[in-house]
């Protein structure tokens, strides 16, 4: 048997006990397939285009069609002053179609604003802000391509019973 040279280690006979973190590999992996189109983020552009593209043909001028996003949600401007505005969000297993009001005392629950909507809504006063919104809540996912025109039209429904009940 051969015994080692001075300065060389035999390493058979030990374990690892500290490896590499391979942590941000893995994060910048992931942020690389996310900016080439990989996730939901495709869906989520491929939907609120269809989504925008809906809106500005109803007449809405201050919808621009083929708007994109790539996260869960979107808003949109009322023309209504101090932030008023329109919104959609997805979380895991649902849809929010709202309309956020900035003023808290904008918000009463309405039954024409509910009959104008075709179905019920919630009335939420948020709490720790001066704010409020109307609300539908419906089970779905972005990944259900099947529903959008369901989802599309939640909001379409929001809009038209704004504008009657604000005619009103």
């Amino acid at each position: 048997m051969r015994r080692p040279s001075y300065g060389s280690r035999d390493t058979s006979a030990r374990s690892t006990v500290a490896a590499p973190n391979d942590w941000g590999k893995r994060v910048r992996s992931t942020a690389a397939a996310q900016q080439h189109g990989e996730g939901k983020r495709p869906i989520y552009l491929e939907f609120w285009e269809q989504l925008t593209n809906a809106i500005s043909q109803r007449g809405h001028g201050w919808c621009r069609p083929g708007r994109r996003n790539s996260v869960n949600w979107i808003d949109f401007s009322t023309g209504a002053p101090r932030g008023t505005q329109y919104g959609m969000s997805f979380t895991r297993d649902s849809l929010r179609s709202e309309l956020y009001l900035h003023n808290r005392e904008q918000i009463e629950p309405s039954t024409s604003f509910e009959t104008s909507y075709g179905s019920s809504l919630e009335f939420e006063a948020l709490e720790g802000r001066k704010a409020s919104r109307i609300a539908d809540y419906r089970l779905g996912s972005i990944e259900d391509t099947d529903a959008w025109p369901k989802f599309i039209d939640t909001q379409k429904r929001l809009r038209a019973a704004v504008e009657t009940v604000g005619k009103a």
